[in-house]
């Protein structure tokens, strides 16, 4: 049985991970007619013998443009209730949903009813249309669909999801990598995911700019050759590989997230100067985060709190504990404030102190905002950090740091 299916809207490539053994499997099981909505991105995947049933069916295809068909298709006294199934889909209460129609006379032919089953998650929508004659039929095989409950499916289709929007945000990065050295970097990221051979495989995808254009190289390796999660947040490190020096800087989403890495020969590095490439970094770190604003996936949720200068201030509890859920309150935050009309000038000055893992929160209208320093203590925040910035910037005014719980209190 064939399949038809797109990368994500703005991917260079296809995710490496689609399913395609599980998905198989469960079209033998529930039949011929399944396709996959993403909530923003509309027709992901699906059997190319929907189209007998929807002639329009085509990718970026959303389910409200189903449901008209529908609509369209059933007879009059099918429509309120047709109205009532849509409604409970558009709620995902409950998550697994079936009925069967009647529909007009010679709409599809040999059909008479049709039956539908949606399964609902935030990430997406998957959908079986079951079509036939006897509507008690129907109603069994509809039965028997969603008993089948496919868990390994479901959870494969949400990591597959995941690393199809991934894909889009490295597409995305790769995009705005300035042409000065796009040819000597190489940008990689590790996946860890259930893979069905080996369970539990490791691999490392490495994007490269390659006569004229990008290319991907997927490599599997063993967890003892992976590097340290606690490594890959590291913001920068050198290694030796054949007798040259390359620098590692770790791309972010908003400061939160690691993207993946970058690597940089050395003498490339000091023919640009850190400055452009630091400057680059918090500029690519704010349009990641700000294209993760379309994303559904669950590490991606943060990005909806972008605000286009920082986060939004309240949500300082939610992202520091997302950063450190066990030692959150003790975090270490400062607090600054502008009399600049145009905040952004004096967001500009703080991206050329702080760090891409020093998280930026503001108040536009208020002209104030407030650091989240990584990886700090009071101490070290007070005689070094916040010394560093009040050196290097004189229009913005620092106030001494403090811990989140305390901001939290007095702000």
């Amino acid at each position: 049985m064939l399949i038809s299916l797109k990368p994500f809207k703005g991917a260079l490539f296809d995710s490496v991970i689609f399913p395609k053994k599980d998905v198989l499997h469960f079209f033998h099981q529930a039949g011929p007619n399944i396709a996959f909505f993403h909530p923003n991105e509309g027709l992901m995947f699906f059997s190319p013998a929907l189209r007998r049933i929807w002639p329009e069916a085509a990718f970026g295809s959303s389910l409200e443009s189903f449901r008209i068909l529908t609509e369209r298709d059933v007879v009059p006294a099918e429509k309120i209730h047709l109205a009532d199934f849509w409604k409970q889909i558009e709620t995902g209460s409950p998550p697994n949903l079936s009925d069967r129609f009647v529909i007009k006379s010679g709409r599809i032919r040999g059909t008479h009813t049709l039956g539908l089953v949606v399964f609902s998650f935030p990430w997406g929508r998957l959908l079986v249309i079951v079509p036939g004659e006897a509507p008690k039929t129907i109603s069994k095989n509809l039965e028997d669909i969603v008993r089948l409950n496919p868990f390994d499916l479901i959870r494969d289709l949400e990591n597959w999801v995941q690393d199809s929007e991934t894909e889009a945000l490295v597409a995305h990065f790769l995009q705005i990598i300035p042409g000065d050295f796009i040819n000597q970097v190489s940008f990689s990221r590790i996946l860890a995911a259930p893979f069905p051979e080996p369970q539990g495989q490791i691999c490392r995808i490495v994007y490269r700019y390659r006569k004229g254009e990008w290319q991907r190289e997927v490599s599997g390796q063993s967890s003892t050759d992976t590097p340290d999660i606690e490594e890959t947040k590291t913001r920068h490190y050198g290694v030796l590989t054949g007798g040259e020096v390359s620098v590692v800087f770790t791309v972010f989403v908003g400061g939160i997230l690691p993207l993946g890495t970058i690597s940089l020969p050395a003498k490339v590095l000091e023919s640009v100067g850190p400055p452009p490439l630091n400057q680059f970094l918090h500029e690519a770190s704010s349009s990641l985060v700000f294209q993760g604003l379309r994303l559904v996936s669950e590490q991606f949720h943060y990005c909806r709190y972008w605000t286009g200068q920082g986060f939004a201030m309240e949500v300082l509890e939610e992202i520091s504990r997302l950063v450190s859920p066990d030692h959150w309150r003790n975090m270490i935050v400062l607090p600054f404030w502008t009399r600049d009309l145009v905040l952004s000038d004096s967001l500009a000055l703080l991206d050329s102190v702080r760090y891409t893992t020093d998280i930026l929160f503001v108040e536009p209208e208020k002209g104030l905002g407030c650091i989240l320093l990584q990886n700090t203590n009071k101490e070290k925040a007070t005689t070094v950090v916040m010394e560093k910035f009040r050196q290097r910037i004189r229009s913005i005014m620092i106030d001494d740091p403090v811990t989140v719980a305390k901001f939290l209190e007095n702000h």
